[in-house]
């Protein structure tokens, strides 16, 4: 394997690890459905989101020097804590609850202390957001929770209206009010989009581990060849073409392979499978197919070949087996094959590899290690 395909294996192998690492932990902390898988990304990303911002309040206001507006975002950092914790037994509906709850309370209170043309309501809107595209529980919690929201709006507005701010906040009111509508701006937009992005990275999760599982579901798990389950597709998709290519089919047989689990075990032989396996595959070209076909048995198409370009390959193969030893328990052993050849005349390939088989037994029966077509 040159530097540049073992480059894109191990790029490979990494993308692979850190999906099943991914799709592992997000099984763990949020469920095995992809909707689980949704909510809790959503549930968890909104949290941390509303807490750096809350980091970043108590920053500003510890600079201006205000330590009670301070420490009433320290205290929303503390439940967003509990929210996370919560978020991690599995508890998705509690933790919308206390957060919805965290946002609504922190948004009056702050409104009251300092009034509504610091546009503190603003958050009671990214919250009805939250309530409608984040479904951490049904509506018939949800719908509640928006009714309330609707309630303390009003409320908060009204009483801030008819009296006067508890807390002077006048030399940062204006960058104060722009933080707030940026902030809150920022977050039904970081919202919509993250919804968007997740709803389409866990689809997108999903079918990887299809196609992970699809692709162990066709393929040996001692050799690494496709298996005879797969062989069948290949076997529709050949038979639905008509691009023109033409196909030659190959039956391998490894001689006395009974002898080698008799005299060393079935590990041995588990270990000869594997070597003709490999000589096989680096045989052939990457437009063919090899096949374990069952037991000691392995099926090869061979693309655009020819019947004679095919006999050519395979003798080669069969020779490189020949000339080549397994070492087990430190005694190198000599194997080698039998292989039937015949060219697919493009109606039912079942058939071709019927004849492909009588092939085989024709060499196996007038003294094996040979090809026949």
């Amino acid at each position: 394997m040159d530097s540049s395909a073992m480059k894109k294996h191990s790029v490979g192998a990494v993308l692979v690890r850190l999906v099943e690492t991914m799709d592992s932990a997000l099984t763990k902390y949020g469920g095995s459905t992809p909707e689980k898988k949704h909510l809790f990304i959503m549930l968890f990303g909104t949290i941390l989101f509303s807490t750096l911002c809350h980091v970043l309040q108590v920053t500003i206001f510890l600079l201006w020097g205000s330590l009670l507006l301070a420490g009433i975002n320290f205290l929303s950092i503390c439940i967003y804590v509990v929210c996370i914790a919560l978020l991690l037994k599995g508890k998705a509906a509690a933790t919308g609850i206390v957060f919805s709850a965290e946002i609504a309370l922190v948004a009056v209170v702050l409104t009251l202390m300092m009034g509504s043309d610091t546009f503190i309501f603003a958050y009671f809107f990214v919250l009805l957001l939250v309530q409608m595209i984040i479904p951490y529980a049904g509506w018939k919690i949800r719908i509640p929770v928006i009714l309330a929201v609707i309630v303390l709006l009003f409320g908060a507005f009204a009483s801030s209206v008819m009296n006067p701010p508890m807390i002077d906040i006048t030399p940062m009111k204006i960058p104060y009010s722009v933080f707030n509508i940026l902030l809150g701006a920022g977050s039904v937009v970081a919202i919509v989009a993250s919804n968007n992005v997740v709803n389409k990275m866990v689809s997108q999760l999903q079918s990887v581990k299809l196609d992970q599982y699809m692709s162990k579901a066709h393929v040996d798990e001692l050799t690494g060849l496709y298996n005879r389950r797969y062989a069948q597709i290949v076997f529709d998709e050949i038979c639905g073409e008509n691009d023109g290519d033409n196909w030659c089919v190959a039956m391998l047989d490894i001689d006395d392979f009974k002898n080698v689990n008799d005299n060393y075990g079935h590990s041995a032989g588990d270990t000869v499978l594997r070597e003709i396996a490999k000589t096989i595959k680096t045989s052939l070209r990457k437009t063919d197919y090899v096949f374990r076909w069952g037991g000691e048995e392995f099926l090869i198409l061979l693309r655009n070949a020819g019947v004679q370009n095919s006999y050519h390959t395979l003798e080669k193969m069969r020779n490189n087996i020949q000339e080549s030893e397994v070492k087990i328990e430190e005694r190198a052993i000599s194997l080698t094959v039998t292989i039937g050849l015949c060219e697919y005349d493009g109606g039912d390939i079942a058939q071709s590899v019927e004849i492909s088989d009588k092939n085989l037994y024709h060499g196996k029966s007038t003294g094996k290690n040979v090809v026949v077509m």
